[in-house]
């Protein structure tokens, strides 16, 4: 359309072109090309929409079915993270649906949502500390950009919508891949290697977490 566009403008200089002519191409160009950005965006809009559907009913499916083989196969500290992401990430968004909210993280609850990512941050690290594994240090890491989010936020006030979504909602699919992972990772070691410690110090680690 640029080119299209250019060669317009070449043939207005051309004397033999009336300027009229030139003129009505260009407005019908112009509005052509407006309406086609318009069209994009409007289609864009519609993906955006629905990939942000399927994605979190992805994420939701995903940890449950997680939720199901660590239950089977997995280990106290699987247990005891997935348990803390399904109490975290997946339930508050299906409780805030029922109550008729559309997002926890704006709105009338959005101090909820602060005090469930804090709630989330002290069990992700507890775990973390304790467990005889190394992934879960990551998923508390992911946990507290999530709080500093929330802080810059309250510090800066208006910011960019954007941008505050990726780092509240952004670290749970991290997290998740990571426990997954983690989960995988501990199978095969088990598998290949035989049962091993779960927790750092004892069989229920320094602040008695249950096997």
């Amino acid at each position: 359309m640029a080119r299209l566009k250019q060669a317009m403008l070449s043939a207005r200089q051309n004397p033999e072109v009336e300027v009229h002519t030139g003129q009505r191409a260009l407005l019908r160009l112009t509005e052509a090309e407006s309406q086609a950005l318009s069209m994009s965006t409007n289609l864009l809009r519609v993906h955006d929409e629905l990939s942000k559907a399927y994605r979190a009913t992805a994420q939701h499916l995903a940890s449950f079915l997680l939720a199901a083989a660590i239950w089977r196969w997995g280990g106290a500290p699987e247990r005891w993270l997935i348990g803390v992401f399904l109490a975290t990430m997946v339930a508050p968004i299906y409780i805030a649906t029922w109550l008729g909210f559309d997002a926890i993280e704006t709105g009338p609850t959005a101090f909820a949502a602060v005090l469930i990512d804090l709630l989330a941050a002290v069990l992700f690290t507890s775990v973390a500390l304790n467990a005889n594994r190394n992934y879960p240090l990551w998923i508390a890491g992911f946990q507290l950009v999530a709080v500093v989010a929330h802080l810059v936020k309250a510090m800066v006030g208006a910011g960019s919508p954007l941008a505050f979504a990726i780092l509240v909602i952004g670290p749970s699919y991290c997290q998740l891949l990571l426990l997954i992972g983690g989960f995988v990772r501990h199978a095969v070691r088990e598998r290949r290697f035989g049962p091993y410690r779960e927790w750092r110090l004892g069989e229920q680690g320094a602040l008695g977490w249950p096997s």
